[in-house]
């Protein structure tokens, strides 16, 4: 159990104790022997964490604590400072020392089930999360970290069963409103996703995967206004994580779509200027200057550019002059044609560039 110092201590029959971890002469129980080297055992067992140990085999019990050192931290702040830096292996090693001996402590379950599911280990993470389940079934943090390995497994009609529960023990739960939603997403079913993924926005207004979750059911379900808004939202609450990237690529499909609907077909006579203006430009620009320009849009990008504002209202370092997002948006193209051919990004003006180019290539000199 738990000691007050944030240690731990616990008790553990001589009976049950693996004595074939020992050396040969020292597995008789009674023996000073015996208890020198099961103290020696349980000191390498600790040795991960700052602190000692203290063993003491009276009779047929042998007895653990062990104590963190004042100024140290404390064995699961070890273990969580590991997890943050995504050194997942020696955390859950450690974390099996602590199960060993407290086999039913939700908090030591619930942190080696998470963590054995972020690092992939998806069925032991099950198993671990459906014991500390059953060791306090009201356990709501055991119930929706199960309900994601279930998730991540596939087996999302499990999932979703888990994490009805946790919603009804705990309705003002956000996490388990967004897991929910999430899961009730990829079954189709987008009246119910979008009522948990809109609880879970309005208990975290600032958890960037519930506003993300809750646009991607308002995309699926037609709604491309609000979606848009969210996605934009999603993006101002971290721009520089994977979340706002896929927000991003999703608010490209949209302005790809309205960009396409003003001519359906047909290149757009402003964007093959534009194209043949960056040919133009750039034939007289070394690589290094035609990147520059390039990689300056793509950055400024990431804040969103909207092809449909035709306001010359963006400035670059690289380049002189006000330009429009899909004047800007054209320059990139171009420029990536010249500096990476095969890359996307992720804005498609295919066609007015190939007729830029045959108009570029029948100019005079």
């Amino acid at each position: 159990m738990p000691a007050s110092d944030g240690g731990y201590s616990f008790d553990l029959s001589v009976e049950d104790f693996d004595k074939s971890v020992l050396p040969p002469h020292a597995r008789t129980p009674g023996t000073d022997e015996f208890a020198h080297e099961v103290s020696k055992y349980f000191q390498k067992e600790f040795a991960g964490f700052s602190g000692r140990a203290r063993v003491v085999v009276d009779g047929k019990t042998i007895r653990v604590s062990w104590h963190a050192d004042r100024n140290e931290p404390t064995p699961l702040e070890v273990i969580q400072a590991k997890l943050e830096r995504g050194e997942f292996e020696v955390a859950i090693a450690h974390l099996e020392v602590l199960r060993r001996y407290q086999p039913n402590d939700l908090v030591i379950l619930c942190n080696l089930g998470m963590a054995l599911s972020d690092a992939g280990r998806f069925a032991e993470a099950e198993l671990h999360l459906q014991h500390a389940v059953e060791v306090d079934p009201d356990h709501v943090s055991a119930r929706i970290a199960l309900g994601v390995a279930l998730t991540r497994q596939g087996k999302t009609e499990d999932a979703i069963a888990m994490l009805r529960i946790a919603v009804a023990k705990e309705p003002a739960n956000p996490w388990a409103h967004r897991n929910l939603g999430g899961c009730l997403l990829k079954e189709r079913q987008l009246d119910e996703a979008e009522k948990s993924l809109r609880r879970a926005v309005e208990l975290g207004p600032a958890d960037q995967q519930a506003v993300f979750g809750l646009a991607q059911v308002l995309h699926a379900k037609g709604d491309e206004v609000e979606a848009d808004g969210l996605y934009v939202r999603a993006i101002e609450l971290d721009a520089t994580g994977s979340v706002a990237e896929l927000a991003r690529k999703e608010r490209t499909k949209f302005a790809q779509k309205s960009f396409r609907t003003a001519m359906p077909g047909l290149e757009r006579p402003d964007a093959v200027m534009y194209c043949l203006s960056a040919l133009r430009k750039f034939e007289k620009m070394s690589n290094e200057e035609v990147q520059k320009i390039g990689f300056e849009i793509a950055m400024l990008g990431q804040r969103g550019l909207d092809p449909n504002d035709s306001s010359p209202r963006y400035r670059l370092r690289s380049m002189q002059g006000d330009y429009s997002a899909l004047h800007l948006l054209c320059y990139m193209y171009a420029a990536f044609k010249i500096i990476a051919p095969d890359s996307d990004i992720g804005f498609d003006v295919s066609k007015e560039y190939s007729m830029a180019k045959g108009m570029h290539q029948e100019e005079p000199g």
